[in-house]
């Protein structure tokens, strides 16, 4: 890649007549992918953990790495986690550790993810924009081969039965034939990510910041949107309810050029979509397709006829899942009973509350105050990610940390999605590519020893409180 001077650079900008986009390396593109989507070894443990958990240990080189106000915030808010988790379940006699195991992973992602970020940054020599470009579009790549995967899956059920017998170990007959949750165990989850690949490739062709062109775009925005139809109704719902405020953050001309190619994609998949049902696909996958198109859209539909969310699972959830502790001790600081997995043969799981709610599995299992802690971690970000926009930093880099970190708050009163395994890591590559890209001086982060420079008041220009996306001290005054 060729090498830029940026030192007169805007804030996390660099001009457009130099701007240099580097191609995703098929080693880091491995790597996210083993991130993202371990092979389970256990039904708790995969080898994602084993990968975090060596560079985990290799992020002890970064010795400066947490200098920033926000990194360390969030680094602050997870070990307070761990430490409250591990209180309550000394208190509560040893009973089950999935709190503090679920917090330790999340602490551990956090420092493999922030080592492969830094490392990536300075090996591939990135700057500024540049390393937001390079992660997305490494993001972007891998929601787009789990986009295949579950089109595979659909298609082809004996390759489903093994991906959920060697790799997810998901019991498969859970699922019915007209549903495929690819390479991990929960669907939710997963239809939120593959939603965030379409909003990432729509930014992408709109402010063209890309090494891909835009017909590949094209199409790995649509395949990352299409398989949601095949995995959950609530990945449904979200992009129903998120894809125009998300589109008025384009410009006019950004906004046009999206149309120009997405609109006609979209429609050609449709054509096609309806040309291959009804003349060359065998009945019993025609049937798949339209009961997939029937039970995942009628939440949607239901809403925007009714303007309620009524359907048989939200019945369920609505009427039967949202119940609270009678005890004020469990109500402020749980009983450390994580999620009920719903095994028969295990006396613990039938001491959990049976419920799918993310706030109602904490409440009962960290309390109120454990809660809070855990929705402070992306309030951070959250906020985080306003002010980055708020800046101008990236352009289209917060708003997809502010949808992904929206989807996570708002998923968590249907399911348990706060940390969970999967989307949790690329929700933390989303935060550390912006993070390193909010100075045009990226390589400068990283000196040659692996520690992040730091000194000096000031870094690109701009006080160190704007660079964490926080109120610079002349703002204060």
């Amino acid at each position: 890649m060729e090498e830029t001077n940026t030192n007169n650079c805007s804030l996390g900008e660099l001009p457009e007549d130099i701007q240099r986009w580097t191609v995703p390396r098929l080693l880091d593109v491995f790597l996210v992918f083993l991130l993202v989507f371990g092979v389970f070894l256990t039904s708790s443990v995969d080898t994602a953990i084993l990968v975090e958990l060596v560079l985990a240990v290799l992020s002890l080189t970064y010795a400066r790495a947490l200098m920033g106000v926000v990194p360390q915030l969030l680094f602050g808010i997870l070990v307070l986690a761990l430490i409250y988790a591990a209180l309550v379940y000394l208190d509560n006699g040893l009973v089950d550790s999935s709190y503090p195991l679920k917090f330790a992973r999340a602490l551990v992602a956090f420092a493999a993810i922030l080592w492969f970020v830094k490392r990536t940054v300075r090996q591939r020599r990135l700057q500024g924009e540049q390393s937001w470009v390079y992660f997305s579009d490494l993001i972007l790549l891998i929601l787009t081969l789990h986009g295949l995967v579950i089109v595979a899956e659909f298609l082809y059920h004996p390759f489903r039965d093994f991906i959920y017998m060697h790799w997810s170990l998901y019991p498969g007959d859970r699922l019915p034939p007209w549903r495929a949750i690819g390479l991990t165990k929960g669907g939710a989850m997963m239809s939120y990510m593959q939603v965030i690949g379409f909003f990432i490739a729509m930014d992408k062709i709109a402010r063209r910041k890309t090494t891909y062109g835009p017909l590949l775009l094209m199409v790995m925005g649509v395949v990352c949107l299409g398989v949601v139809v095949l995995m959950a109704q609530t990945g449904v719902l979200f992009f129903a309810l998120s894809v125009v405020p998300f589109c008025l953050t384009f410009s006019i001309r950004e906004g046009t050029r999206l149309l120009r190619y997405f609109a006609p994609a979209i429609l050609l998949l449709g054509v096609v979509t309806v040309f291959v049902v009804e003349v060359n696909l065998d009945p019993v996958t025609r049937e798949n397709i339209e009961m997939a198109w029937q039970q995942q859209t009628d939440l949607v539909a239901n809403f925007f006829r009714e303007g309620v969310l009524r359907n048989y699972s939200f019945d369920e959830i609505r009427y039967n899942m949202y119940f609270f502790p009678n005890s004020a001790g469990v109500l402020l600081f749980g009983n450390s009973l994580g999620l009920r997995e719903g095994n028969e043969s295990s006396p613990l799981d039938h001491l959990r509350v049976d419920s799918d709610v993310g706030y109602v599995t904490n409440i009962w299992g960290i309390g109120l105050v454990g809660t809070a802690i855990s929705v402070t971690f992306y309030l951070v970000l959250l906020f985080y990610g306003l002010n980055l926009w708020r800046r101008g930093v990236c352009r289209g880099g917060p708003i997809v940390l502010i949808v992904t970190t929206g989807f996570f708050l708002a998923g968590h009163a249907k399911e348990v999605h706060l940390f969970a395994r999967s989307g949790f890591e690329i929700l933390l590559m989303l935060f550390w590519s912006l993070y390193v890209s909010r100075s045009p001086a990226g390589p400068s982060l990283v000196g040659s020893s692996g520690e992040t420079a730091t000194a000096g008041i000031e870094e690109g220009g701009q006080p160190r409180e704007a660079l964490d996306g926080l109120p610079a001290r002349s703002e204060l005054a």
